[in-house]
């Protein structure tokens, strides 16, 4: 009798477990069911952001899907997401990445890149040379980057990076770590009002020019967090003034800083006639 008893005691129990996890599932997927929780692409941090570049390169090279690869791109809302792609496409050739890197550019290319090395790295070798291989472009030096060459098509841009360039205590722009921007109509005259959006690791502001009634075109950022940055005119189709880092920039400039100190970044955009 004790032994049947103790059977009975044993299914009871598992009963109540049966009948406790039941319950719990019915509250978890139909109660309240899990919301998945997401962050907006354009939220993204620099980093983050290249990472999902990467990954539409890597659908579009499994579907084809040029659209699709377009639609998830404008999510970014970049000024220019052809450029940071084909941008992207060559930072990672100069790291050694060569695969990614082809269809990085396969991606840039259909979405219009006019870029040579780019193009080079999706172009298929002669038949009759076997052995030739894309050239590679060769990496760009980490501390102070030349900018881009570019190859300005007619209606490809609204605005372009005419001047890039650090800035040294000297000059005065500043006595603070700064990314001061200048912004030109196609006659080179100052344009105040002008929306300008900066990017960095950490995240992403919104600026305008016309913060100095004697340069109606000036528009400067404090530039507060260690990295890299990007800027871009936040209005049409701009060019971006990539890899603004703040290696090696000074904190500030004193009286006994030496001229040649880096303290900012200096750039210019200008409107395409």
């Amino acid at each position: 009798m004790v032994k049947y008893r103790a059977v009975f005691i044993v299914l009871g129990i598992l009963v109540l477990l049966a009948g406790s996890i039941g319950l719990g599932l019915y509250i978890a997927w139909i109660v309240h069911p899990l919301q998945p929780v997401g962050q907006a692409p354009v939220a993204l941090r620099l980093s983050e952001k290249e990472v999902y570049i990467t990954l539409v390169a890597d659908a579009y090279t499994l579907d084809r899907d040029l659209p699709a690869a377009r639609r998830r791109l404008e999510a970014l809302e970049a000024a220019n997401p052809v450029q940071w792609v084909t941008d992207l496409a060559r930072r990672t050739a100069a790291a050694g990445d060569e695969a990614r890197a082809q269809r990085l550019a396969r991606l840039a290319v259909a979405l219009g890149a006019v870029d040579p090395a780019v193009r080079a790295l999706v172009e298929e070798p002669s038949r009759n040379s076997p052995h030739v291989q894309p050239p590679t472009p060769s990496p760009r030096p980490e501390e102070f980057p030349s900018p881009l060459p570019t190859v300005v098509e007619s209606g490809q841009f609204d605005w372009v990076v005419v001047e890039r360039r650090p800035i040294t205590c000297a000059e005065g722009l500043t006595t603070e770590r700064r990314l001061v921007v200048h912004v030109e109509d196609a006659q080179g005259q100052p344009l105040p009002g002008v929306p300008l959006r900066v990017e960095w690791e950490g995240g992403q502001e919104r600026f305008f020019t016309g913060l100095r009634s004697d340069d109606p075109g000036y528009a400067d950022f404090a530039l507060v967090e260690e990295g890299r940055y990007t800027v871009a005119v936040d209005d049409g189709r701009s060019e971006i003034a990539l890899d603004l880092t703040t290696r090696q920039l000074s904190a500030q400039c004193t009286d006994g800083s030496s001229g040649e100190e880096r303290i900012g970044w200096y750039v210019v955009f200008r409107r395409v006639p």
